[in-house]
């Protein structure tokens, strides 16, 4: 059994092929959401594990889209190494993991992003979460985008995100209510809008 996005198309193009998946978006953009949608969606036998690096907000999202499975487990990183410890304890100490959830990936990084031990350290996650994947493990992680002074929008460690996944899909505002994902690796001339409701995403194309 499969992972699905609750989107016949998104899940025929995405979760068959790709292992590694980067979500990115501004804030407020439903990458949250989208994450929490795979868990709500999937019917699998197998262990799910979500892990945030953004602290416990998310808990209460989880709470209100009554996510409770034997199979899934949230986790709360404290930093890059908290991180990179949790991930290797997944794989090391429970059984069948069919996925990690990470959001997001670049939350320490983009804070720490100056100092030369976090980038090594961001870097050593990003390889070990590809050597995990050629276990047949879905790496599905976000990205924080922040503001730049000079260059706009940025997210931070793209350079090395746009090499790591094998996939990259974006979210952004369309309006108050709606979101737009669209496919940027490999890039395909499809967008998908969707809400954001209380009992999760209500898709509004491709579903």
């Amino acid at each position: 059994m499969t992972l699905s996005i609750c989107n016949d198309i998104l899940d025929r193009i995405l979760l068959p092929k790709y292992r590694k998946i980067l979500i990115y978006g501004e804030a407020g953009s439903g990458k949250t959401n989208v994450m929490l949608n795979i868990l709500l969606c999937s019917k699998t036998n197998n262990n799910l594990y979500y892990i945030s690096t953004e602290g416990s907000t998310f808990l209460d999202r989880v709470l209100s889209l009554k996510i409770a499975s034997h199979n899934i487990l949230f986790s709360i990183a404290l930093d890059q190494n908290h991180l990179a410890q949790l991930i290797i304890d997944i794989v090391m100490m429970y059984k069948n993991p069919q996925a990690i959830l990470i959001d997001s990936i670049n939350h320490f990084y983009r804070i720490e992003a100056t100092k030369q031990q976090s980038l090594r350290m961001f870097l050593n996650i990003l390889t070990l979460l590809d050597l995990i994947s050629y276990g047949n493990i879905y790496v599905i992680a976000s990205a924080q985008v922040k503001a730049d002074e000079y260059y706009g929008e940025a997210i931070a460690g793209y350079e090395y995100l746009s090499m790591w996944a094998d996939t990259i899909v974006a979210i952004e505002k369309f309006s108050n209510s709606t979101r737009v994902l669209r496919l940027v690796k490999p890039s395909i001339d499809l967008k998908f809008k969707f809400l954001i409701t209380r009992s999760g995403i209500k898709w509004l194309t491709g579903s």
